[in-house]
């Protein structure tokens, strides 16, 4: 608070080890993949749609060269002869994605949300047991505050990540800068229902030149600093740091003070 900063960490600072980071095509066969690579060039001709243009350079090659060929060859013949992709190949790409997902995990600079102030295990987990504070931020269109582009995470049952044989067919064709989006917003705004009680946004980043640590301290404009929400178990003299940061540093923010005193809910009242 008196440095206007904000801690973004790369995926491996977490406290939950299955957030972000994640085992590649755990449980599926090369060979489903294999099986499916054809069906899906077929699919992409059959549409008569131009080629996206997330498709890399091979895929895009091997599109045109099938839809040649599609042309006086019988469709099943040339599925099968598709389905003739060595194994290793799969093996070996599958391997370089791996090598670049976990060489990029220390990379990454995600800020966690939330969209509500009241959620007691949050408070625990997060607010040193109820003696911590809450901050509520702006968004602010002048000063293009980063929160106006956070995305709220979809909380899914059973597997998080890439979970098909299909999902993994598709990711095979795309370009390299193509297929790390396409992991990255998958790992990052994917959770397990278990943690739905979190109702958490984020906002994804890299790190920046000269950064050599797996986290980043990020500057926050002061009039970004809508609200701050005292714990109902902090200490006096927290409580007197807070308010004198918030006179001097921040004047139009306001300041609330919480009680659990109506049983099992925090409440809020404003300080003046």
């Amino acid at each position: 608070m008196r440095t206007s900063r904000l801690r973004w960490s790369s995926p491996s600072e977490f406290n939950d080890p299955f957030d972000t980071v994640f085992q590649f095509a755990e449980g599926i066969k090369l060979s489903d993949i294999q099986e499916c690579l054809p069906e899906l060039l077929m699919k992409m001709i059959d549409s008569k749609e131009p080629w996206p243009e997330e498709l890399s350079f091979n895929a895009a090659s091997l599109l045109d060269r099938v839809k040649q060929l599609s042309e006086f060859m019988p469709r099943q013949k040339l599925i099968n002869s598709l389905k003739q992709t060595e194994e290793s190949q799969l093996l070996k790409t599958l391997v370089e994605l791996h090598a670049l997902w976990w060489s990029l995990i220390p990379d990454f600079r995600i800020l966690c949300l939330s969209k509500t102030n009241d959620i007691a295990p949050m408070w625990t987990h997060y607010a040193d047991g109820f003696k911590g504070v809450v901050f509520e931020f702006a968004c602010n269109t002048e000063l293009d505050s980063p929160w106006l582009v956070a995305k709220e995470v979809d909380y899914v049952g059973g597997d998080p990540m890439l979970s098909t044989a299909e999902e993994w067919a598709n990711l095979f064709m795309m370009k390299q800068k193509e297929v790390t989006r396409r992991l990255f917003d998958k790992a990052t705004y994917t959770k397990a229902k278990d943690w739905s009680y979190e109702k958490e946004w984020r906002i994804s980043s890299f790190k920046r030149n000269g950064e050599t640590e797996r986290y980043s301290h990020y500057k926050f404009h002061k009039d970004e600093l809508k609200s701050v929400y005292l714990g109902p178990q902090i200490t006096t003299v927290d409580r007197k740091i807070i308010i004198e940061l918030r006179n001097t540093i921040y004047p139009n923010a306001d300041i609330f003070e919480g009680s659990t005193a109506r049983g099992n809910r925090i409440t809020f009242q404003q300080v003046h």
